[in-house]
């Protein structure tokens, strides 16, 4: 009987340390539990568009972004920047994605003597102080064959403007990719695709005819969706550029609606505001002026 009580006792102690330890770790949760979906997700207002089985979903700590495996490019990539996530960076290059099917899987050498740039949806400079994030932007399936001088000049004067925009206290929520069939590689020769080879088939990387980028800008206060819908609290960038040699025009001069980037695209941005808000910011034309340059 004594030993029966004694073994009672023992397990009723048990019970209660594990319950103690349950109610310890819910005081001090582990670090490498995934933090909730809020403010300064890639994805805060909604994905653009669905997925479908000839495309792969890609989330990371980088971006959020849709991967087709027909144009072996990202159908779209979205990402949310602030001026903590600029810095010097470390030297990265270009390599295959480890989470895509080798069949899909394209490397550097697979754009070499194209004509065209490997160009980064989501900039290597919006990520460039985390190491790891930085190498992120470096997967191929972030990239699309881009006209070099479109690339290095008009479309990365974009590109830091809106890094400009963040760290002088802004955030900028971001999603861009390309659109169309067809582009003009470093010699002004028109292209529809890069033929290369991958898992030792012959396959065609799509060149797009446009790349586009739309941007919800941000005013400093706190929680980001309620601010989005408040007057005044964030401000739509939209931006249709086609993929051609571009220098002689300031990237101002592409601006458009967010509603002229949903009907070239057929997506839906945004799409986790209020109806009559999205509707307000999609139909606003943004005003380059308004933040300088």
């Amino acid at each position: 009987m004594r030993i029966r009580l004694w073994f009672i006792t023992l397990l009723l102690s048990v019970l209660i340390l594990f319950a103690g330890c349950d109610f310890l770790l819910d005081l001090f949760p582990d670090s490498e539990q995934p933090a909730a979906a809020g403010d300064d997700s890639n994805a805060l207002f909604g994905y653009p568009s669905k997925g479908s089985s000839r495309t792969q979903l890609i989330e990371r700590d980088a971006y959020t972004l849709l991967f087709s495996y027909d144009d072996l490019t990202p159908v779209w990539v979205s990402w949310h920047i602030d001026g903590g996530d600029m810095g010097t960076g470390r030297k990265a290059d270009f390599k295959g994605d480890p989470d895509v099917p080798d069949e899909y899987r394209l490397y550097k050498d697979d754009y070499t003597n194209s004509g065209f740039d490997r160009g980064h949806v989501c900039p290597n400079a919006d990520r460039n102080n985390n190491d790891k994030e930085q190498q992120e932007t470096f997967y191929m399936t972030n990239i699309v064959p881009q006209n070099p001088m479109n690339n290095q000049q008009t479309w990365q004067d974009l590109e830091e403007y809106l890094q400009g925009l963040a760290e002088n206290n802004s955030e900028v929520y971001i999603i861009a990719g390309p659109a169309g069939v067809g582009g003009y590689d470093e010699n002004g020769d028109y292209q529809e695709a890069i033929e290369t080879t991958v898992d030792r088939k012959t396959v065609e990387i799509t060149v797009p005819e446009y790349v586009w980028k739309v941007a919800l800008i941000m005013n400093n206060d706190n929680n980001d969706l309620e601010r989005a819908e408040e007057i005044g609290g964030c401000s739509p960038l939209a931006v249709i550029m086609p993929n051609r040699d571009t220098t002689d025009r300031h990237w101002s001069k592409y601006v458009c609606t967010i509603d002229d980037v949903e009907k070239l695209t057929g997506f839906d941005f945004f799409s986790e505001l209020d109806d009559s808000v999205e509707a307000d910011i999609e139909s606003d034309l943004f005003e380059y002026a308004s933040f300088g340059s």
